[in-house]
Order: structure tokens, then sequence, then C-alpha cells
């Protein structure tokens, strides 16, 4: 079983569901094994994976460059790389979700 955060070499790998089409954007569920993220563009051209990025940057604080979609680009399981992001800080950053 997979966890929702693991450590990288390079940062962190984080395990999401997207939840596309939704009314905003936002942090819908924690789990041991993902987080549930909301966007609000359907998943078309993907302008929900643009958003994806977009959000996750600004909620670790990290460059839009330092999110990389690595697996999942057109599943609504995605597998996230964010560069230069301590998985303890992500955790403290994710607890108030669980």
């Amino acid at each position: 079983m997979e966890r929702a955060v693991t450590a990288s070499g390079e940062g962190l790998f984080l395990n999401c569901r997207l939840l596309p089409s939704s009314s905003r954007d936002g942090i819908a569920e924690v789990t041991e094994e993902f987080v549930k993220i909301k966007v609000t563009p359907a998943p078309v051209d993907g302008e929900a994976n643009k958003r994806l990025a977009q959000f996750l940057s600004r909620f670790f604080k990290v460059p839009q460059k330092s999110v990389t979609i690595v697996k999942g680009k057109t599943g609504k399981r995605k597998k996230i790389l964010l560069k230069g992001l301590s998985s303890e800080k992500a955790l403290n950053m994710l607890k108030d979700f669980k």
C-alpha cells in the first residue's frame, strides 16, 4: 500500500485523487494512502492538471516549476513530485485536514 506522502531524493511524492469540476479549489480529505484535492476546471485540455499544479504550488509555498505530475496525467489518481519540500513539512501542513 502506498502512502499519501513519501520522501524522495529531490523532495517528496504526493499521491492524490483529483476531483475536477468542483465548486472551489481545495483539499477535500487526507488519508494514509492519498490526498483528495478539488479543482474547479473540468478535465479538458489539461486544465484540471494546470489548476492542480497551481493549487499545490500555493498551498505548499513552492514555485510552480517544482510541481510535476509523474504518473496519472489523464486519470484522477496522480503521483506528484514536489521538489524542495520535506515530507515532514508537508505532513505538518496537511495535518489540519485529517
